[in-house]
């Protein structure tokens, strides 16, 4: 039992090294207007950047950033709910829809209902919860349950969203 047990925790402690780190290249600048590039890690829930360069790494609190662009997308601090996320603005309308990183995303409606979803651990909720963010506009709802969710299809859903013609909820 002790043999499993140990071998468990190795198992576990190896596992969450890999999945933890999700580098892509990008560029940050602190607040002391110093710009490094490497290979970036923003963990939303730490509420740290990690910087790869030159085979050594530096973690960064989101106060102590000012910019942060990885991957083409610029990064800025977010307060959603008193909680603060790096999030890089996708599509804006009724709905605005923010990459978090890391397979995070924020739908978030203008009147400040608003939702992270993880497209892979949260993949059989994300129509539930699509479909209650956008109860007003019924043409939607088919379409996000005929869909398998991915980051494009989020985007669509988005836009569709804010391109919908608004009604009370009807059931379909």
């Amino acid at each position: 039992m002790k043999l499993n047990y140990k071998l468990f925790s190795l198992v576990l402690l190896f596992s969450t090294g890999i999945f933890a780190q999700n580098f892509q290249n990008g560029t940050i600048e602190t607040t002391k207007s110093k710009v490094i590039t490497g290979r970036v890690s923003i963990d939303n829930t730490s509420k740290k950047v990690t910087l790869k360069k030159n085979n050594t790494n530096k973690t960064y609190d989101f106060k102590s950033l000012k910019n942060i662009s990885v991957s083409g997308r610029d990064y800025s601090l977010l307060n959603f709910k008193n909680d603060f996320y790096l999030a890089s603005k996708i599509e804006t309308g009724k709905a605005t829809l923010f990459d978090l990183s890391n397979s995070d995303y924020l739908v978030l409606l203008d009147n400040g209902t608003g939702k992270v979803v993880n497209l892979k651990i949260d993949k059989s909720q994300i129509p539930g919860t699509l479909s209650l963010l956008f109860n007003d506009c019924n043409d939607i709802r088919n379409q996000i349950n005929k869909k398998d969710i991915n980051e494009k299809v989020l985007i669509e859903l988005v836009n569709s969203y804010n391109n919908c013609s608004y009604s009370e909820y009807t059931p379909t």
